[in-house]
């Protein structure tokens, strides 16, 4: 589905037993606003960060698996650890670090504090946040749970920043810990420790400014001298030691792309001259956010005969073709890109998404087979379960439909919306079927969190 952009529906009560996001889709980034506040999804820059984070969560004995992706777009510098495995990264901090080097460090910190079981504590920050109303303006959601995703009504989030960052704010002793537990990381992948201290030192001299004016990552990650001096200490010991070489390539496309996004097009078009793949690439994007749609295609098949086997150029084809309205012709490029990066659900999702949009009866089990490969792979995908109803409704599978709208009011946690739709796949099935079973599991949930909401609404 290329880069999308959503309104985020967080609620920190949600993330920290079981990881769940609802996503909002808000339209074509070629008409769209982009605020701050926003969640994006995009299968290539979450690919370049899994690059760096399998790797150490395999290192700290934890399963890459379970690695939770958040971006938001911010301008300031940022990046968290949540519980649950969970990453969240401004696009301020993707943009403004200098070399690959100072992700994997930061990465590295942030992994630190996961494997050193750092999160804990913020279960009782989280209910004092709760009590002074700091998660109030992450919970709401509005969504047109029964129009196209692009009808849906738009999420303002006040106060994300500061509700998070009050939320987050490590103590210095868990900073120090992470220090050490990051360059241990480091250290056995044979990855430089330098780009930690590069991070660090350019948060010192920000120590003696006011806390307004601080980039939030100091706000939450107190930083002495001492520390950045322990980590030089151990830099030391590494000498001519650099990251593996793709890692540079990857970073530099995942800032060009994040700023052709993110800037205006016309001062992108300025920025990226040339004909590097990296200038092209950006071009190509920035022409499609002028709905220039043929010059963008013509960058993009240049780009391609360039890459042939670049699952991210096929799939941003696919984008700008379905966005111009040559659904059909979408379906091609798409079907490259699953091909070369089957393990990608946003890919399958967009694939699907371009399948039903054709309205072919020959294409909906085909739409169906990518729905369920993206829910192997991410089972709290909310517009797969949406698109996945879309497409049983088309078959007249009443029962199935309903249960992919009940599976989706779960990740909503709309428990009325969910007891409904559970209520409605039984109806239509039989209870000897897998499917009524599934439902009655769902509506015994639904109906025990709506309970538990309503006696926790009395305090």
């Amino acid at each position: 589905m290329g880069f999308l952009w959503y309104t985020v529906f967080m609620s920190l009560k949600r993330i920290l037993p079981i990881f769940l996001l609802v996503f909002l889709f808000l339209g074509s980034p070629a008409k769209a606003d982009f605020e701050s506040g926003t969640a994006i999804r995009d299968a290539e820059i979450e690919q370049i960060l899994r690059n760096y984070l399998d790797p150490l969560f395999k290192t700290a004995g934890l399963n890459p698996k379970d690695a939770r992706i958040i971006m938001i777009i911010e301008d300031m510098m940022n990046a968290a650890a949540l519980p649950n495995n969970t990453l969240l990264f401004y696009t301020g901090f993707l943009i403004e670090t200098g070399t690959p080097e100072e992700v994997a460090g930061v990465l590295a910190h942030e992994v630190g504090h996961i494997a050193g079981r750092h999160l804990i504590r913020m279960y009782g920050a989280m209910e004092q946040s709760q009590k002074i109303g700091i998660l109030g303006a992450l919970m709401g959601v509005a969504v047109a749970l029964l129009g196209a995703p692009d009808a849906g009504m738009a999420l303002a989030i006040g106060g994300f920043s500061q509700g998070l960052h009050t939320f987050l704010h490590y103590r210095r002793t868990e900073e120090e810990a992470a220090d050490m537990l990051g360059v241990k990381y480091l250290q056995k992948l044979g990855w430089p420790i330098k780009g930690l201290r590069v991070f660090l030192s350019k948060l010192l001299g920000q120590e003696l400014l006011s806390e307004a004016l601080q980039t939030p990552y100091l706000r939450t990650h107190p930083l002495t001298t001492e520390r950045v001096e322990i980590v030089r200490s151990k830099e030391k010991l590494q000498k001519g030691i650099k990251m593996p070489a793709y890692f540079y390539e990857q970073h530099r496309r995942m800032v060009a792309k994040l700023k052709a996004f993110l800037w205006d097009p016309a001062r992108s078009l300025e920025t990226f001259k040339g004909a590097s793949t990296i200038n092209l690439y950006a071009q190509s994007i920035a022409l499609y956010r002028q709905a220039n749609f043929e010059e963008s295609l013509k960058l993009l098949d240049a780009l391609i005969q360039r890459e042939p086997k670049n699952p991210f150029f096929w799939e941003f084809k696919g984008q700008v073709l379905f966005d111009s309205g040559k659904v059909k012709e979408s379906v091609q490029p798409y079907r490259h890109a699953v091909n070369l990066l089957p393990g990608s659900a946003l890919l399958h999702v967009g694939l699907a998404q371009s399948l039903l949009r054709c309205d072919q009866d020959g294409l909906i089990e085909e739409a169906v087979e990518h729905l369920y490969k993206a829910l192997d792979n991410e089972r709290d995908n909310g517009m797969a379960w949406y698109y996945l109803a879309i497409a049983y409704g088309r078959q007249k599978k009443m029962a199935k439909m309903a249960l992919a709208l009940a599976e989706r009011g779960v990740l909503m946690e709309k428990w009325p919306y969910a007891i409904e739709q559970s209520e409605r796949a039984q109806h239509f099935s039989k209870k000897s079927e897998p499917d009524y079973r599934r439902a009655e599991e769902i509506k015994r949930l639904a109906i025990r969190k709506r309970a538990e909401g309503k006696r926790s609404s009395l305090f």
